[in-house]
């Protein structure tokens, strides 16, 4: 009776890994890397990364309260801004207002809170805007 399984790896005798426990570290590690790239709510995150799982891994999980303790966490330590509700909420890190190759990437605020209007490009990106017929804009906050 056989209760592992294992392989030899040069030279060596290793457990085989657990598909379920990679699955919950794959899973994990996807969590952690959203949290930290976007400002999807944390029931977003979790429910859209837990869409990938196996049923089986599924059961192995963290529960959900401790899912978003870990999102709220890795927000915290990142100094990651809280996503605003206002336009007077809405405040850029010198961290946040260059791209990766230290373009800057907010090229105009009027901070008017009432009626503020943000433009967000890099030069780059207004090169490749500038030969569009039309252009698209969001609204994002309705006071």
């Amino acid at each position: 009776y056989i209760t592992n399984m294992f392989k030899i790896y040069q030279d060596h005798v290793c457990q085989a890994s657990d598909p379920n426990g990679t699955e919950k570290a794959l899973f994990m590690y996807e969590i952690k890397k959203k949290a930290e790239q976007c400002h999807d709510s944390p029931r977003l995150i979790i429910h859209e990364t837990r869409l990938k799982l196996s049923s089986d891994a599924t059961i192995n999980i963290s529960p959900c309260t401790a899912l978003r303790r870990v999102i709220q966490r890795i927000r915290q330590e990142e100094n990651i801004p809280t996503e605003p509700k206002t336009f007077a909420e809405s405040v850029f890190p010198p961290n946040l207002q260059n791209t990766i190759t230290n373009q800057k990437f907010i090229l105009s605020d009027n901070s008017d809170h009432h009626r503020r209007l943000l433009i967000f490009a890099s030069k780059e990106q207004l090169g490749f805007s500038n030969g569009c017929e039309s252009w698209q804009c969001d609204d994002t906050f309705s006071e």
